[in-house]
C-alpha cells in the first residue's frame, strides 16, 4: 500500500515538475517576443507584405484623399547614420572643433530614419491628376524614432523613387540633421502601407 501511495506521489511530482517547466518554457518565450516585438513585427510585414517588383508605379492609397490629417499624405524619410573619425577629419574645420566632435561620438549610436522635409498630401495628388508617388526600388527593416516616447523602433519601409511633379523640386525642403549624424544614402524612403500598386479610380482616364 505504502509503495503505491509513493508510487502515485512520484507521478504526481513529475506531472508537477512538467507543468513547471512549461510555465517557465512560456514565460521565457512571452518574454522574449515581448523584447523584441517591433522587430519580429516589422520583419514579419517585411515577408508578408505586398510584393511590389522593382520599376512598379506606386501609388497612394485611397485613405490619404480621405481627409483624416494624420494619414493623409505621403511622407518621404532618410536615412542618417552617426559621424564617424572618417566623417570629422573631412571636414573643413579647425583640429578643436574636430577633437570636440570626436569626443562626443557615440559609440551606442544606431542609424535611424528622420522625416526627410518633404511629403505629398492629396491636395498636390489633385493638382497633379494622379495618385502616382513613385517607383518601387526595394524594402528594408529600418529603425525610426517613435513620435510618442522618442525610442528608436523597427519598422519595414518603402524604398522609392519620387516622383518630382508631386514630391521633389519645387516643394523640396532641407531636412535638419540631428546633431553627430550625416547621411547613410541618398535614398528616400515612406511607410508602405502608404502605398498600393493601384492609381486612384477618379485619375483613371475613360
Amino acid at each position: 500500500m505504502t509503495s503505491q501511495i509513493n508510487t502515485a506521489n512520484q507521478k504526481i511530482g513529475f506531472k508537477n515538475k512538467g507543468l513547471i517547466i512549461a510555465i517557465i518554457c512560456i514565460a521565457i518565450i512571452g518574454l522574449i517576443v515581448s523584447l523584441n516585438w517591433h522587430q519580429l513585427r516589422a520583419q514579419y510585414h517585411l515577408l508578408t507584405g505586398h510584393q511590389f517588383k522593382a520599376g512598379d508605379k506606386l501609388y497612394a492609397t485611397p485613405k490619404i484623399f480621405e481627409g483624416d490629417p494624420k494619414n493623409n499624405s505621403v511622407i518621404l524619410m532618410r536615412l542618417v547614420r552617426p559621424l564617424t573619425v572618417a566623417d570629422i577629419d573631412k571636414m573643413n574645420i579647425n583640429a578643436a572643433k574636430k577633437e570636440v566632435l570626436k569626443k562626443n561620438i557615440d559609440p551606442q549610436a544606431q542609424s535611424y530614419l528622420i522625416y526627410g522635409g518633404e511629403s505629398a498630401d492629396y491636395q498636390r495628388f489633385n493638382e497633379a491628376h494622379t495618385a502616382f508617388a513613385g517607383k518601387y526600388l526595394g524594402k528594408a527593416v529600418l529603425n525610426f524614432r517613435n513620435v510618442t516616447d522618442k525610442k528608436l523602433v523597427p519598422e519595414t519601409f518603402c524604398i522609392i523613387e519620387p516622383n518630382e511633379d508631386v514630391m521633389i523640386g519645387k516643394y523640396l525642403h532641407l531636412a535638419t540633421i540631428p546633431e553627430n549624424y550625416t547621411w547613410a544614402d541618398n535614398t528616400f524612403y515612406t511607410f508602405y502601407d502608404s502605398l498600393t500598386d493601384q492609381e486612384l479610380p477618379k485619375f483613371i482616364k475613360k
